[in-house]
């Protein structure tokens, strides 16, 4: 698992928004192996943990993604929709279609994927507080054990879903759907903790934790991992990282035992 841009979900919804031309299509699928195509292919082409690699004679109806890998089209190979590449828990990558500005995709994609987290998280803070406030005080105890969980869900979810392909291509991509929403969720979760976590440190810092809302620090710790994620080089790796610890961070807060909001115990 190693970096680049993020989101299982986004490859996801992204084929959904395009349209394959109908679940049940004709597709090809392939699990921890390259999927190489040099024919026609009246759907989908999708590799789970491994690369697809379209020939020259490739012509995809469809739309190429490679979850846990890239996409690399030869010369001479057509994809009726989008070539979509999810290196890692960190990287999305989307190849421009025909006659589409690239630079400009790539950095939309970017906006998209931040603004979207900011989002979730900020929504997150904003009808789960008490449950965030008791993850966030957790966080210190819980040490090591964070990235261990998270790289164990993250494991685990590539074993799901390589599991849900194999069911074919209009269940199995269905049901790889729905396990990357609550991945995602579950991450939403955890971000929101650890970026709660740093913008209270950083805003009690400037004296403004008691003043603001658990929503304002959880919106600029986000914001702040978030700008990590550009640094050059190191980016991509300090993403994971962040990944791993969220998916962590988000199991312990989900799955912790309710309790009561500890503002309101206070007060």
């Amino acid at each position: 698992m190693a970096p680049r841009r993020l989101i299982l979900l986004a490859a996801l919804v992204l084929l959904l928004a395009h349209g394959t031309a109908a679940w049940g299509a004709p597709a090809k699928v392939a699990a921890l192996s390259e999927l190489r195509i040099d024919e026609l292919v009246d759907g989908d082409v999708v590799a789970l943990a491994g690369d697809v690699v379209l020939g020259p004679r490739a012509d995809v109806r469809g739309h190429a993604v490679a979850v846990f890998g890239e996409v690399r089209a030869e010369p001479g190979a057509r994809v009726a929709g989008r070539m979509i590449g999810l290196s890692s828990l960190a990287g999305l990558a989307v190849l421009p279609a025909a006659g589409e500005d690239g630079a400009r995709l790539r950095i939309a994609v970017r906006l998209l994927v931040a603004g979207t987290w900011l989002l979730a998280t900020t929504l997150t803070a904003l009808l789960w507080p008490a449950r965030l406030r008791w993850g966030m005080a957790a966080l210190p105890q819980l040490g090591l054990k964070v990235a261990v969980l998270g790289a164990m869900v993250a494991l685990t979810l590539l074993a799901a879903l390589i599991a849900a392909i194999g069911l074919g291509p209009g269940v199995g991509l269905l049901l790889a759907a729905a396990l990357g929403v609550g991945f995602l969720a579950v991450k939403a979760v955890g971000l929101a903790v650890l970026g709660g976590s740093l913008g209270r440190a950083l805003l009690g810092r400037l004296a403004f934790d008691r003043s603001l809302p658990l929503t304002s620090a959880v919106f600029v710790g986000v914001l702040l991992l978030l700008m990590a994620r550009f640094l050059p080089v190191v980016g991509g790796a300090a993403w994971t990282v962040v990944s791993l610890l969220a998916l962590g961070a988000g199991v312990f807060a989900v799955t912790m035992a309710a309790q009561p909001d500890p503002a309101r115990a206070r007060g």
